[in-house]
């Protein structure tokens, strides 16, 4: 067993009256860990003119470092995009690998993150999708054409978006969707530690799936959650309205897993 479920909630009574709205913690607990293994990652780097110099040099020394420092036996793919994607790198981790981005005149952004997503598909290993950008998009830039996007359940996307001229809200919808991370940088140098923050090298759990009651609102994360790679303890937060009554009411929250040390599907309530 590699990790525990533990939850918390605000009341153990219910009114017999009224309906009763629960709060609940949910903790996905680390037990017992492996070395991250046949796990990829997807960095998308935007080359387009506005990312050149400063920014365009420090995202990609950024995304060596990570790839060196990430453990042997899980893959990379470097995607420059802006104008269409082209891969840059594909190798495992482990290693210093030199590879350079060029530039683009664009920012192509929704045909990139179909393109990584597709890649993604492809097969059903944890997947990372790191994606930055200092631009708006300029081939759809209306939120609900990303909210159409299919996204697997084995992926999770990491945005983050520099400076001021970016679309906040599809960055943020993209992390929303896949239970992944969204950040905001203004200064470039902060970009080193942001991939640091993505590097993982032990896991708990692979492709974790928690299952919640009908009417379970929860606030941290959107329905479904799909967490590909649990690294450190989870916590999930949200509340559920119980039904007035005087007998017992039994809430069941599970999870369902990929155990990194035996590579057994896993199930816990």
């Amino acid at each position: 067993m590699t990790v525990t479920l533990n939850v918390k909630q605000t009341h153990d009574y219910a009114y017999t009256d009224r309906p009763t709205e629960v709060g609940f913690v949910i903790y996905i607990t680390p037990e017992k860990t492996a070395i991250t293994r046949n796990t990829h990652y997807i960095i998308m780097i935007d080359n387009s003119p506005s990312m050149q110099g400063e920014k365009l040099s420090t995202a990609v020394e950024s995304a060596k470092k990570l790839l060196s420092d990430l453990p042997p036996g899980n893959f990379v793919t470097i995607i420059a995009f802006s104008n269409h994607p082209e891969i840059k790198y594909q190798g495992p981790t482990g290693s210093a690998v030199n590879f350079d981005v060029g530039k683009g005149y664009t920012t192509r952004l929704h045909e990139a993150i179909s393109f990584s997503l597709n890649l993604a598909k492809q097969s059903q290993v944890p997947t990372k999708i790191i994606m930055l950008t200092d631009g708006k998009p300029t081939d759809k830039r209306n939120v609900k054409d990303y909210e159409k996007l299919d996204i697997p359940q084995n992926v999770q996307i990491i945005t983050i978006g520099i400076g001021k001229d970016y679309n906040e809200e599809i960055l943020k919808k993209l992390a929303d969707k896949s239970a992944g991370n969204f950040y905001h940088i203004q200064n470039t140098s902060e970009l080193p530690n942001v991939f640091e923050k993505e590097r993982s090298t032990s896991a708990y759990a692979y492709n974790l799936q928690f299952i919640t009651p009908q009417g379970f609102i929860p606030y941290n994360y959107d329905l479904p959650i799909r967490l590909p790679i649990i690294d450190k303890l989870t916590s999930i937060y949200g509340s559920l309205v119980i039904p007035p009554g005087n007998t017992a009411f039994t809430v069941f929250f599970t999870i369902t897993y990929i155990d990194p040390v035996d590579n057994q599907q896993k199930k816990r309530n």
